[in-house]
């Protein structure tokens, strides 16, 4: 099945989204010795999450997974990818503290919970609901250990 461009485009955003979480996540271990480990396994776990996108992509070629493609989707989520690469810039350009990179990283994490980016997806396969609910899950769990780092680090502003 030959895909349309909006659907070749959302998913080669969704891959570019993943890998600049990651490389902002990266650049946040680098730049906070402290919570490097921290840092490095959310890095890990978006790079997983850019091939688990890139495999659901084989499956859209396949017939087995489609969008649910609106005039506003591929717009949202390159807005969400721009807003991503100027943040990772600017992060670059000036080293920022721990309690910035996570509150930073919560609101990635939390934009991608309310907009509810995966929803775009639907399938009738079992298999490839369960990797979406997946996507889903790990991005609930991430906003969770970063809020739960935020209030260790910072306790008053819990």
């Amino acid at each position: 099945m030959e895909l349309n461009t909006p659907q070749r485009s959302l998913g080669s955003l969704l891959t570019a989204i993943e890998i600049t979480i990651s490389d902002l996540y990266r650049l946040y271990a680098d730049q906070n010795p402290e919570l490097t480990a921290f840092w490095s396994r959310l890095a890990r776990d978006e790079v997983r999450h850019s091939q688990w996108v890139g495999d659901l992509m084989l499956d859209m070629d396949a017939g087995l997974l489609h969008t649910l493609m609106n005039r506003d989707n591929v717009a949202v989520y390159r807005e969400f990818l721009e807003f991503l690469t100027e943040t990772l810039e600017r992060d670059r350009a000036t080293p920022i503290s721990s309690s910035h990179a996570l509150a930073t990283a919560s609101l990635i994490e939390k934009t991608y919970i309310e907009r509810n980016l995966f929803a775009v997806f639907t399938t009738d396969s079992p298999e490839l609901q369960r990797v979406l609910n997946a996507l889903e899950r790990e991005t609930t769990h991430h906003f969770k250990m970063i809020e739960a780092m935020k209030a260790r680090l910072h306790p008053e502003g819990a």
